[in-house]
């Protein structure tokens, strides 16, 4: 069944809080959790497509989801 008027307006208010979260954070940051979450790249693999270091990518992924879940409270209404 379809999800409720309310329960769609609710999931995009989350999902908008989201991007904003994300878009507070640096380019490279944002772009690697992304690679990384969304395109299921691995870090070997961001690495070679950002240029960097695998380990900076590491700490780029990290940083970027520490900063989404400090911040879940924007989340709700």
């Amino acid at each position: 069944s379809m999800p409720d008027p309310e329960e769609t307006a609710e999931i995009e208010f989350q999902l908008e809080r989201f991007r904003d979260a994300l878009n507070e954070l640096p380019e490279v940051c944002r772009h690697a959790f992304l690679l990384r979450w969304i395109k299921g790249m691995t870090y070997d693999e961001i690495a070679a497509h950002l240029g960097i270091h695998k380990r900076t990518v590491e700490r780029h992924v990290v940083r970027a989801f520490e900063h989404c879940y400090n911040h879940r409270e924007r989340f709700r209404r």
